[in-house]
């Protein structure tokens, strides 16, 4: 029901014990009728390890005859926050940050940036448009494998909260039945 330009949002979160096919993330997109570019920005998703999040940056578009979609990934293998010893994103709550200006895109945890890019130039014009918010918890897609059959944990993805600030560069919007974004005012 909105959507936003610029803020940083952040989701504390405890995710489910990893193992095959276990693929959280917490991610936005900006895909509007229309657009002649648009983003997937993943502020983080774990790919069955749950001492290892990643996060990236998607930019789809259409060719001239509007038949074949294109897409580029920025900072994908780069971004990864992973943890050692004991401590993992499944057995206590993390706060995972994304922080989005006009210039730059940084993401954290618990309050340590561990990916960065910079987005101040018209290469990046997909990174300004206004994305919202997508929470998904998949598992067994055709590029990972099912769970296994005899796993015993429960599949669990707990969410304490999910937060959004924004100073006065930031923007919200309302998202219309037709998926057109009204500026608040």
């Amino acid at each position: 029901s909105f959507c936003y330009k610029y803020g940083y949002a952040e989701i504390r979160a405890k995710l489910p014990i990893g193992g095959p096919g276990i693929w959280p993330g917490f991610w936005t997109k900006s895909d509007y009728p229309g657009a002649p570019v648009n983003s997937e920005i993943d502020i983080f998703e774990m790919f069955g390890n749950d001492r290892q999040i990643e996060a990236a940056m998607h930019a789809w578009w259409r060719d001239r005859n509007y038949d074949t979609v294109h897409h580029i990934s920025y900072g994908v293998g780069n971004s990864k926050k992973r943890f050692d010893g004991d401590v993992t994103f499944s057995n206590e709550y993390h706060t995972i940050g994304y922080y989005w200006t006009k210039d730059f895109a940084e993401f954290s945890v618990d309050g340590e940036v561990y990916g960065h890019m910079d987005i101040g130039n018209c290469m990046f014009s997909a990174f300004h448009t206004p994305i919202y918010f997508i929470i998904s918890m998949a598992f067994g897609l055709p590029f990972l494998p099912a769970p296994d059959e005899n796993r015993t944990e429960p599949i669990e993805y707990k969410i304490d909260y999910i937060r959004l600030y924004q100073d006065e560069t930031g923007v919200l919007y309302d998202v219309d039945e037709e998926r057109r974004i009204h500026e608040r005012k």
